[in-house]
């Protein structure tokens, strides 16, 4: 004979059935205190992130790239969150994109999205630049979010200054006591620096300077 007992539960394990007798198609009935074993669904998102290429940087602009893997790491089926039933990624420095899943993510099943972070001169004085991602599906209309996860990209930092000094005015003087006027120009590197000290050497007698630009 065939007998038919629905049983519900939040979790995994043997749960009884209290709801009412069990119904046989051979006719009788059962007793109310028959048990069933269930597999609850548990959704769930793993993300797992790394640099891919970019890092060292060298200057501002340089563009990081990242990969995310997303492992549909529950049991049961998983599909996109976002437009076209993408599967979609938030990054608070960068952005990614993930590939089509036309038929879902199975359980254990795995994809890697892509994304890209174009540094800051911030990131170059700062020495390195940190991402926080996390990946996000639906299962039954409910969004499912994954862990968070970190990733450090690493400047290469070259400190510089490049020196232009030139006569702006007086060049052709003609007495003790005439002025000279230069102008000074001075160029960071590729990372901000703290004050600046201009060291104009020793003033040969009857000679002077008058402004520095």
């Amino acid at each position: 004979c065939t007998v038919t007992a629905v049983v519900r539960g939040t979790s995994i394990g043997t749960k009884n059935n209290t709801t009412g007798q069990i119904s046989s198609t051979e006719g009788g009935t059962g007793a109310t205190s028959n048990t069933a074993p269930i597999t609850v669904d548990q959704p769930a998102l793993t993300l797992a992130k790394s640099v891919a290429s970019g890092s060292p940087y060298d200057s501002a602009g340089d563009v990081v790239n990242y990969n995310y893997v997303v492992q549909n790491s529950g049991n049961v089926l998983l599909i996109g969150n976002g437009v076209g039933g993408l599967f979609t990624i938030t990054d608070n420095k960068g952005t990614a994109t993930c590939p089509a899943t036309p038929t879902g993510l199975a359980p254990l099943d795995s994809i890697t999205c892509t994304g890209t972070y174009a540094v800051t001169q911030a990131d170059m004085d700062a020495g390195s630049v940190t991402n926080i991602a996390s990946a996000h599906g639906l299962y039954n209309g409910s969004t499912v979010n994954s862990n968070d996860d970190s990733e450090v990209a690493y400047a290469t930092q070259t400190p510089g200054l490049t020196l232009v000094k030139s006569i702006t005015s007086g060049g052709l003087y003609s007495a003790l006591g005439s002025v000279v006027t230069t102008g000074i120009w001075v160029v960071a590197g590729l990372v901000a620096l703290g004050e600046l000290d201009i060291n104009l050497g020793p003033l040969i007698a009857g000679a002077g300077i008058a402004g520095v630009a």
